[in-house]
């Protein structure tokens, strides 16, 4: 009750919500994307033409995306855009067990020509 009471006769501000994580690694990445795409561009710019970029429906301040970056450094982004998104991508990416690729050396060429054939008919 004291907070309501305090905030209402104006004696400490309401405090602002603070951005989502994924909202800020969604800057660092355009941050990335863009230093990549424009190697002579200095960061200033990227990052003022990034504020302005993605403060096209709420504005964004450069000071968000300098914090961003700060949370999120060039090796953290490209370890985090590697990381597989579910269990399937985690299979496909899993290395095969040694009884398997034993048993793929000794299996005929036209089979396994057969297999790879069926798994992207599937899809």
């Amino acid at each position: 009750m004291a907070l309501a009471a305090d905030l209402i006769e104006g004696i400490i501000k309401p405090r602002r919500p603070r951005s989502s994580r994924e909202d800020r690694f969604e800057i660092a990445k355009w941050v990335a994307q863009f230093e990549k795409s424009k190697p002579t561009w200095q960061r200033k710019k990227v990052i003022s033409v990034v504020a302005d970029f993605l403060g096209r429906d709420q504005p964004i301040s450069e000071r968000h995306v300098y914090n961003a970056l700060a949370e999120f450094d060039r090796e953290t982004i490209t370890q985090i855009n590697h990381m597989p998104k579910d269990d399937n991508e985690r299979l496909i990416y899993a290395e095969p067990d040694q009884q398997l690729r034993d048993m793929l050396k000794d299996a005929p060429r036209k089979i396994l020509l057969k297999m790879i054939e069926d798994f992207f008919a599937r899809e």
